[in-house]
């Protein structure tokens, strides 16, 4: 997505953004991708810096 010079990808269906989502607007279950879709549209223009920091933030969890 960097590489590429495109700042805004957003994998909507990927298990771990999901489960990101969730952790962060501390949901009850994972949300579907449709829902993931239309929350990421806030961060428009900027949705891969979104996706990398929801990834990083599994990984700080998992440490």
């Amino acid at each position: 997505m960097f590489g590429l010079g495109r700042p805004d990808i957003f994998p909507a269906g990927d298990l771990g953004l999901q489960a990101a989502v969730q952790q962060l607007l501390g949901l009850p279950a994972r949300p579907p991708e449709k829902t993931v879709r239309k929350i990421a549209e806030r961060w428009a223009g900027w949705r891969s810096y979104a996706a990398f920091y929801l990834w990083t933030s599994l990984q700080a969890r998992a440490l």
